[in-house]
């Protein structure tokens, strides 16, 4: 039966005049009338009423049917009933018609009820009615149905139509609820929170209005048993809902193809590293203010990476320190990193996926960040803050058990080569702006590639003969990517919003990073280069 019939028959019901109720045994005062006249959108909803210690009840619960000559049939009867409430002991029908009377010791009518089970309608939480959306893969996030056994199918479409589908997804209410508590301030608002989301798969377009559709199937328990995604045309019953959103105009258009987001947590994401099986490590930020690095598997589905959604905690923080700048070791098992986790002064570490211990590599009494591990896995090259220099900082190198750190010169952000022979670094020019530079990994023969504007964050193309960096010189954190002789300089991100820590995948083809792209939020995206 279709939801319209459905409301018809509600509307009709409810101003019908019900007939008499005909139990097993006489009544006094008869059940002339239901006292209320409700919707449940729950197949088994919860009945109260005034209780007084030590009375028993009779509890008769009717559906109502279309014979003339039996116009209720009893579901059940239960006496000597002595709780305040009651539950029905199975699931009711949809779009049924039920009666409930409660009768005290006195065979009088306590209260009474006559109701039905209707399909609930999606409510949707974000966006708002006519939001403007600066995500370019919005969520669509909606208050989970009181009614278990459903699926939900969400659709993005650039015409109210939906002839033009842009991205679509059909996902469980199991499994699917996320729970927030206000303490914690999730979205913005001081009450819990409950919701089922379903993240756009696919960049949409800036400067553009599409509207939105989430439709409800229902099922039944034994129908979604099985685990396997069920047909709609199948389903028991639906409800929909629809609204539109606007993304307003960006600042350009990628270089890149194919930008899909990564990340959707509410706290910032961002210093992504690959190891070469795929795995993703990256920081997180906490609530608390602290950061910890966390990582996620990858499966490759039609020569994309696709990464886990459950991540795992790699380090943990302490006391609100914060574990930054993760690299994985070249067998991929470890990651270095730099914490402050010991007097507030951050130093390079290490730790293995299989240990619960932590290593201390250096021991400066000043900050050390952004570790890079040579090619063999015995050098570690990073920075130390150092006020002598006009950069504020100093390029060092240690073994990787710690011992022989020298330092090689000013300069910050350094990364090894893929063939472990020369380092890129950032240094600060005359007017104060970073430049990207090279070097051999002793520190000899420094060769400047960048000029004008601020570049920073180098990190070199597997290929080795290339080197991406974060520059302004389009106004905007953006991504960019020059030859390593200095020439061919390419744009390779370009929307509002600030770009930055970009890590290639390790065969090249796809380039990650941290954008603000949509928010004040950094998530990680990925997209694939055009010539790599």
């Amino acid at each position: 039966m279709r939801l319209t019939s459905f409301a018809r028959i509600v509307l009709v019901g409810l101003g019908v005049a019900l007939c008499a109720a005909s139990v097993k045994q006489p009544v006094k005062g008869g059940a002339a009338k239901t006292e209320k006249n409700v919707v449940f959108y729950e197949t088994r909803p919860k009945f109260e009423w005034p209780h007084r210690k030590g009375s028993t009840y009779r509890v008769v619960c009717y559906k109502v049917t279309n014979d003339q000559f039996n116009p209720r049939a009893i579901v059940y009867d239960e006496i000597n009933y002595t709780e305040r409430n009651w539950v029905p002991p199975d699931e009711l029908d949809f779009e049924t018609r039920y009666e409930l009377y409660i009768y005290n010791d006195s065979q009088a009518v306590v209260t009474s009820w006559g109701f039905t089970i209707g399909y609930e309608q999606a409510k949707v939480i974000y966006p708002e009615p006519q939001a403007k959306v600066r995500n370019l893969s919005p969520e669509i996030r909606i208050a989970p149905l009181k009614y278990p056994y459903v699926y939900y199918a969400f659709e993005i479409a650039e015409d109210s139509s939906f002839d033009k589908v842009a991205d679509k997804g059909f996902i469980a209410h199991r499994d699917n609820v996320r729970e927030f508590s206000g303490a914690d301030n999730e979205l913005g608002t001081a009450d819990d929170i409950r919701y089922v989301r379903w993240g756009a798969t696919r960049v949409l377009k800036p400067n553009q209005t599409y509207h939105w559709r989430v439709r409800a199937y229902y099922y039944t328990k034994e129908e979604l048993a099985a685990g396997v995604d069920p047909d709609p045309t199948n389903a028991l019953g639906q409800s929909e809902v629809v609204g539109s959103f606007t993304i307003p105009p960006q600042s350009g258009s990628d270089s890149l193809a194919n930008v899909t987001q990564v990340t959707r947590d509410g706290n910032n994401t961002y210093m992504p590293t690959l190891n070469k099986r795929l795995e993703l490590a990256y920081v997180s930020e906490l609530p608390s203010g602290g950061k910890e690095i966390r990582t996620a598997g990858a499966t490759v589905r039609a020569g994309v990476p696709v990464f886990d959604t459950g991540r795992e905690e790699f380090t943990k923080s302490v006391n609100g320190s914060s574990d930054m700048r993760p690299q994985w070791d070249v067998d991929g098992e470890g990651i270095f990193f730099d914490s402050d986790r010991t007097q507030k002064i951050a130093n390079i570490w290490f730790k293995r996926r299989d240990s619960r211990g932590y290593t201390q590599l250096t021991f400066h009494d000043k900050d050390a960040w952004y570790p890079s591990i040579s090619r063999d896995g015995n050098k570690i090259a990073y920075q130390v803050r150092n006020p002598q220099v006009g950069a504020g900082w100093s390029i060092w190198t240690v073994d990787r058990d710690g011992r022989s750190a020298t330092e090689l010169g000013a300069g910050e952000h350094p990364q090894y080569s893929p063939d472990g022979g020369r380092i890129a670094f950032a240094q600060k020019d005359a007017n104060g702006n970073s430049q990207v530079w090279v070097m051999d990994s002793n520190g000899g023969n420094r060769i400047q590639l960048t000029n004008e504007f601020n570049n920073e964050l180098p990190v070199w193309h597997p290929g080795g003969k290339k080197i991406v960096f974060v520059s302004d010189r389009s106004g905007n954190a953006d991504v960019w990517m020059v030859e390593t002789d200095g020439a061919r300089m390419v744009q390779l991100t370009n929307y509002l919003g600030y770009d930055i820590t970009p890590e290639f995948t390790p065969d090249g083809r796809y380039l990650m990073f941290a954008s603000t792209r949509g928010g004040e939020v950094y998530h990680l995206w990925m997209g694939e280069l055009s010539d790599h």
